[in-house]
């Protein structure tokens, strides 16, 4: 039942799931294989591949391709001069790289730097609309709890 100071509105068979995402600078070594990554703003798969006798980082972006580095980005030089700061050899700039973690695995002892661009909520009511649009139908409120 979902209440805004007027009568009960009450929607059945709705699943409210928020899930908040932090993103923190990737630091080569604490970022475990297979977590997934923010390269450029595009998410992506992080992970090492042997090929011979070195290693490749490797970035495999879903749901979309990254503009420059394709859908399976792999390259054996590369560095991160400083966290969140990627560059490989003959690279024309650097990329930005940022491990995204769900909020409730973080926190401020760990990871003081860590920044956030998804949603967080810090009231005591969340406002429930019809739609993602801010200009949607309001159904009214949820309280925390």
């Amino acid at each position: 039942i979902l209440r805004d100071d007027g009568p009960a509105i009450e929607i059945q068979d709705q699943i409210l799931n928020v899930q908040t995402v932090e993103r923190i600078p990737f630091k080569e070594g604490e970022v475990p294989e297979g977590s997934i990554v923010c390269v450029d703003g595009i998410n992506a798969r992080f992970s090492y591949i042997e090929v011979g006798w070195h290693t490749k980082i490797r970035f495999e972006f879903q749901p979309k391709a990254h503009p420059s580095l394709g859908t399976n980005f792999q390259v054996k030089d590369w560095m991160f001069p400083q966290p969140g700061m990627f560059e490989y050899r003959n690279c024309p700039r650097f990329h930005t790289v940022d491990w995204l973690l769900p909020s409730s695995t973080i926190s401020e002892e760990t990871s003081p730097e860590r920044t956030s661009d998804a949603w967080r909520v810090v009231g005591s009511r969340v406002k429930v609309r019809s739609a993602a649009a801010l200009d949607s139908e309001e159904l009214g409120s949820l309280d925390k709890g």
